[in-house]
């Protein structure tokens, strides 16, 4: 079965260039003023326009990028504080209580979300289990070693991969992803 890519070649630049844009702009520090914080975000969003195809709108002082791509799939990179889980993010996935996050992307149906919380990786592992089997998804993989651990559930077209490690704070570092497969166009037939 043929698969459409996940990102489009447009998109994938776009969050190349987004991530050293947050960069850039968490380099300068915080922004005098709300003008110079718009003046920024004006140059980056040129910067970004003229190397995509895409139409770009950076917001929250540089932590949000956000546009459409050259599909017209709409796509935001959020970091730091405007990080959040998506308003239509799927109830059936489970996102841990106690997870601040500090980063989140959707590009088309297909959502990234990462943070941090206190606990343990094998508890957190069993309460992932627990609750995915529960909300009707399939175990494909479970990998698992000290300190890290990465899961992968199916439920008809979607896919969900957890990845969770232990950071050197103690604190567990935690991924989500969720992806929706898109469905290859239909052959047409002749009539």
């Amino acid at each position: 079965m043929s698969r459409a890519p996940l990102l489009s070649l447009t998109a994938l630049r776009v969050l190349a260039v987004t991530a050293i844009s947050f960069s850039l702009l968490a380099a300068c520090g915080k922004a005098q003023d709300a003008a110079e914080e718009t003046a920024a975000e004006a140059v980056a969003e040129a910067a970004i326009e003229s190397m995509t195809d895409a139409e770009i709108d950076i917001e929250d002082g540089g932590q949000t990028v956000s546009g459409v791509d050259e599909q017209g799939r709409a796509f935001s990179a959020s970091q730091g504080d405007a990080a959040t889980i998506p308003a239509d993010f799927p109830s059936d996935v489970l996102v841990p209580e106690g997870l601040v996050l500090d980063t989140s992307m959707v590009v088309g149906a297909n959502t990234f979300v990462g943070g941090t919380m206190p606990g343990d990786v094998a508890e957190l592992t069993t309460r992932i289990d627990t609750h995915m089997k529960a909300a009707g998804w399939t175990s494909l993989m479970a990998m698992s070693e000290p300190g890290s651990s990465t899961l992968l559930w199916q439920r008809d077209d979607r896919s969900v991969n957890y990845m969770i490690e232990t950071k050197p704070d103690g604190q567990l570092g935690v991924v989500i992803s969720h992806a929706v497969e898109e469905k290859a166009p239909e052959a047409e037939t002749a009539p």
